[in-house]
């Protein structure tokens, strides 16, 4: 390419450091920027930016899409330029927004999503910031939201240019053990709206073998593999057990389930501690998730767990590092395990580069396959006992250090962030160069 990649990235979360999306566009973009890629994002839910790659925004409120069916004269979306978002402070929500992100009731998901079926995104003005970027690329999620979806077509046909979707999550299953009407008619338009759009994508990235084995048979698209990465290439030195107290460490998403495999982990700690006669274990929790009293008291225990707001993101690595055993939870219940299923967890690999043992506990998704096919954790499934396991720990030290090395050795072999940059590069200058409309 004789000049920067232009790629307008359209997701649902602001780009910021503290969300899981955010925080992986960051690193698989990392560096890039001054050669290769010129940003700018169309984001949907309220909230500022946070990352030091994007300067140009285009934020479409939720709150104004509702608006606008009762009043069409509303205005919808705006344009703003931030030269630096790296301070930014991090999200606050109120506590009715709060509470509807921990009911997660398929109603107010469906009032939101059709909301954004009249467009009333497609203004001048978003056309005018489209026509000035003038992207090369559009770039984003694959998403449940109706309107993200569909303005990812519109833009990849307005400019001509290739669409390359990154599911994370799989919204388009039906294995789902779910009885409610609502939850089944947004299934119905989801699923609509999904296929359309990967279909219609160039090709699609996406965050697990078992994901690419079904969407690529579904959908008869080229699917490929895509993980966060970093520099593996040095030497890491792996320190040996020097006795004492072990910390675990969880950082992130306690929701959807998994704060109750973490009640798990916080119970059988209590247990193995008073076996020994001594706080020979201690938990702590770092997590943005909205709380309430029955998740603060199974993980508020005194000399056993400790739930933490989050860490700011330029001190995560540090905090990890912190850690005797970093855990990896996944939900216990059916039900949760099967939003999951297809998923791998990004903070795996920050987990991988700070070379730490690898507790993983829940139900068996994409995440926890992947690292029992590359042993590179002590996994605990749901049927088995936590306590136990701890017990042989507590009894064995030095497994801390083996499962170290494993840890590092399977970012060495899987996330070398040079190599996933350089295929990512060469796979944008190809859709280029090959981009044929599909509309």
């Amino acid at each position: 390419m004789n000049h920067k990649i232009r790629i307008l990235v359209i997701t649902f979360l602001p780009w910021r450091g503290d969300n899981s999306i955010g925080n992986s566009y960051s690193n698989i973009f990392r560096g890039m920027t001054e050669d290769k890629y010129e940003f700018a994002q169309v984001y949907f839910r309220n909230g500022m930016p946070q990352n030091d790659l994007v300067h140009k925004y285009y934020h479409v409120s939720e709150m104004d899409m509702i608006k606008a069916w009762f009043k069409p004269n509303t205005k919808v979306g705006r344009y703003f330029y931030l030269e630096d978002s790296t301070d930014m402070q991090e999200d606050k929500f109120s506590s009715a927004y709060n509470m509807v992100r921990m009911l997660r009731w398929p109603i107010f998901f469906c009032i939101r999503e059709l909301a954004g079926l009249k467009d009333s995104w497609k203004t001048k003005d978003f056309d005018n910031f489209i026509d000035q970027f003038n992207p090369d690329i559009v770039f984003g999620t694959l998403s449940q939201a109706p309107a993200i979806n569909r303005m990812m077509w519109y833009v990849s046909k307005k400019k001509n240019i290739p669409l390359i979707t990154y599911p994370w999550d799989d919204y388009y299953s039906l294995d789902h053990s779910n009885f409610s009407p609502v939850f089944w008619f947004r299934k119905w338009y989801t699923r609509h709206f999904l296929r359309k759009t990967a279909i219609r994508s160039d090709f699609m990235y996406c965050i697990s073998n078992l994901m690419i084995d079904e969407y690529s048979k579904e959908f008869k698209q080229d699917c490929r593999l895509l993980f966060k990465g970093y520099d593996f290439d040095r030497e890491r030195e792996i320190k040996r057990d020097s006795g004492g107290a072990k910390k675990i460490i969880f950082m992130g998403n306690i929701g959807q389930g998994r704060w109750k495999t973490l009640a798990r982990l916080a119970e059988a700690v209590k247990r193995v501690n008073e076996k020994i006669g001594s706080q020979y274990f201690l938990v702590d929790i770092y997590t943005l998730s909205p709380k309430n009293a029955q998740i603060e008291e199974a993980l508020n225990i005194p000399n056993v767990c400790i739930l933490n707001p989050p860490v700011p993101n330029d001190k995560v690595l540090a905090t990890m590092n912190e850690a005797d055993v970093l855990v990896h939870a996944e939900p216990l219940e059916k039900t949760e395990i099967q939003f999951f299923r297809a998923s791998f967890s990004t903070k795996l690999v920050d987990y991988f580069y700070n070379a730490k043992c690898i507790l993983a506990i829940g139900g068996m998704t994409a995440s926890t396959d992947y690292l029992l096919r590359n042993d590179a954790a002590i996994v605990v499934s749901k049927n088995e006992s936590i306590e136990d396991k701890l017990l042989e720990i507590a009894n064995n030290p030095n497994i801390l250090y083996e499962y170290a090395q494993k840890s590092w050795d399977c970012g060495v072999r899987n996330h070398q962030i040079k190599e996933i940059q350089s295929r990512m590069y060469n796979d944008f200058v190809n859709a280029i160069k090959q981009h044929k409309p599909k509309f």
